[in-house]
């Protein structure tokens, strides 16, 4: 139950009543204005009796609600005021219009929420029960009503009878005789009320004797009810002790994982250095090997240049060899002739020195 925000409302379900009678003063506050119909709402909801009475007599109308439809007289009967449920009776309430938001009668309300105080004022005003309404001690409200009904009707009688006792005092004289058929038709009287008042009596118990019954079949289905929800409950804690347990291994076995994989990450990141190390070390080999097989190609061809150049020159050497063992044999053959040559000469000297002589 939430307090309004309106001032005026705010006084009402408080049950301020200075504070009442100083708004209400005010020329521009009219008991058919909006304000004044939600300050008689609050005031129903708070159960504040004596500000209910005190707006209606203002001339709040009994019927007032707030800009949203919700009445007065049911937010009363949701929240249990007897008191000011009776005071708007009193006023002439209307007690079978529904309310705007969950459509349902004051009774209703009043039933669902087992406010017996509210349903009796209801019974007693005239409200009526549907066949499938029921709740704790309502058949006993039920009884309370119909004899309270009944007694007030026999009250009623009692007032609204004609006085009879001047008429027998004067007409004593002359029916002193028919005064035993006189007492005989009081007694007929007074027992055709006893009996009928022993008839609704007797329709009354066998009404409670249906409710009891009723209640007490609903009883044993609650009982029932209630043994199954218990059964269900021990195995739902079972079953929610099983998973707990689940939950606490999956936990542990979690934690062991976030360890392991925080060790794995380290691992992980040594392996990681390592191997971007190697890496780093293996790009350097692998270009210290391209550049390596870069002068290698490179010597294959200046091997190869050479190897031609030395062919070459083994082709050149070999002209060579062959002229100079040309020459050779030339030479030799010169060497022959110039041996002959200097024989020829030294024999041509000594013929000629021979000869000078």
């Amino acid at each position: 139950m939430a307090k309004p925000k309106d001032e005026f409302a705010v006084a009402a379900f408080d049950g301020d009543l200075e504070r009442l009678r100083e708004v209400i003063k005010t020329k521009e506050f009219k008991p058919i204005n909006q304000r004044a119909k939600l300050g008689l709402v609050s005031a129903a909801e708070g159960g504040q009796l004596d500000a209910v009475q005190l707006l209606l007599d203002w001339g709040v109308p009994v019927e007032s609600g707030d800009v949203t439809g919700r009445r007065a007289f049911y937010t009363a009967c949701r929240g249990g005021s007897h008191k000011v449920v009776q005071e708007m009776i009193k006023r002439g309430v209307d007690l079978t219009e529904m309310d705007a938001d969950d459509k349902m009668k004051p009774l209703d309300v009043a039933v669902k929420e087992c406010h017996l105080p509210v349903c009796k004022a209801l019974l007693k005003a005239g409200a009526k029960l549907k066949d499938d309404q029921s709740c704790k001690g309502l058949a006993a409200v039920v009884a309370e009503v119909k004899q309270e009904v009944l007694v007030d009707e026999l009250k009623a009688f009692a007032e609204t009878a004609p006085d009879v006792t001047e008429g027998i005092l004067e007409a004593d004289a002359a029916v002193w005789e028919l005064q035993q058929n006189h007492m005989r038709l009081l007694r007929t009287r007074e027992e055709v009320k006893a009996a009928a008042a022993i008839i609704e009596l007797e329709k009354t118990l066998d009404f409670e004797s249906v409710a009891y019954s009723d209640v007490k079949k609903s009883e044993d289905a609650l009982s029932r009810e209630v043994g199954e929800l218990r059964i269900s409950l021990l195995s739902s804690e079972t079953a929610y002790s099983q998973l707990r347990q689940l939950v606490d291994s999956a936990e542990f076995t979690c934690q062991q994982a976030v360890h392991e994989e925080a060790e794995a990450d380290v691992a992980y990141k040594a392996e990681l250095a390592v191997w971007t190390h190697t890496k780093s070390e293996r790009d350097e080999c692998d270009k210290a090997n391209a550049e390596k097989e870069l002068q290698q190609q490179e010597y294959v061809v200046v091997i190869k240049r050479l190897q031609e150049e030395v062919s070459q020159m083994h082709s050149e050497n070999k002209t060579v060899a062959e002229l100079l063992k040309a020459e050779s044999a030339e030479l030799r053959g010169w060497e022959r002739d110039k041996e002959a040559a200097a024989a020829f000469t030294a024999q041509a000297h000594s013929l000629l020195g021979a000869r000078r002589n």
